[in-house]
């Protein structure tokens, strides 16, 4: 399985309207050396350019290839969405399975020009193609911004908020555990993207911006269970940050949310 990233124009093409509106997308694969590349599986990001609104650009949904290349003889559900007269495309296309969108975007790029480990991607020293092959490390790169907070990150801030670490975190300390983004995101579709200790809703007070936006934690740590196998409906419960930072802030005495709702409500 390999990763890309496709790019579209808003100001020549409806991307976040095509992407709201189709489970199903098609997209042009018009850089022809990737037509015998591009396989069944692969996961592709999509990528919206600035389109002349300075800032707005990044990764606005992620999808994964339910096709082959092939070539187009009839229109397609794009035909719509094109905001000016289109010819019909010499290129071959592809169809993609809409996973998740955000339009904020979820990853933007002029964050990714300040990330010393992603700012050498080509989309961003060279943005006039529509399609790009991402390596094996600038894929983990993304999947990890893409999918949020890991434990990781949660073990990671604890350190911090406790005086162990300082400065610029340069050390992972102990042994890894990688959140399952399936699970993260099948806890999401259950239990939706509110609060379940205080009610707070990004999408409420940000809008767009905050549309999607949830962590999500573990009700049983993994860094003390070793669980490998997490039921997304029991096991998993979306929090906002401070909530869930509250919940970790002593690592001698992890609280439920049980017990954090009883902590606000008492307030």
């Amino acid at each position: 399985m390999q990763t890309w990233i496709f790019q579209g124009n808003p100001k020549h093409f409806e991307v976040d309207t095509y992407l709201s509106e189709n489970e199903v997308i098609t997209w042009s694969v018009r850089q022809k050396h990737f037509v015998d590349q591009l396989q069944e599986g692969d996961v592709v990001y999509i990528w919206r350019s600035d389109g002349g609104n300075r800032g707005t650009g990044g990764v606005v949904a992620k999808t994964v290839a339910i096709s082959e290349p092939y070539t187009i003889d009839e229109a397609d559900n794009r035909s719509e969405h094109w905001t000016e007269d289109h010819v019909p495309d010499e290129f071959a296309s592809i169809d993609l399975e809409v996973l998740e969108v955000d339009l904020a975007p979820r990853i933007k790029r002029l964050d990714l020009l300040e990330n010393e480990q992603l700012s050498n991607m080509l989309i961003l020293k060279n943005p006039v193609n529509t399609n790009y092959l991402i390596s094996e490390e600038h894929a983990a790169l993304l999947e990890k911004l893409w999918e949020g907070p890991s434990v990781e990150d949660d073990l990671q801030a604890m350190e911090v908020e406790n005086g162990h670490i300082e400065g610029k975190l340069q050390t992972y300390y102990g042994q890894r555990y990688e959140r399952n983004a399936e699970n993260r995101r099948m806890a999401i579709e259950i239990h939706g993207t509110t609060c379940q200790a205080c009610g707070f809703d990004f999408e409420e007070v940000y809008g767009e911006r905050g549309r999607n936006f949830i962590e999500v934690h573990h009700i049983k740590p993994l860094h003390v269970t070793k669980e490998t196998h997490v039921n997304p409906e029991t096991d998993l419960v979306p929090l906002c940050a401070n909530c869930h930072r509250m919940i970790h802030r002593d690592p001698q005495h992890v609280l439920t949310v049980e017990e954090l709702k009883q902590l606000l409500e008492g307030k």
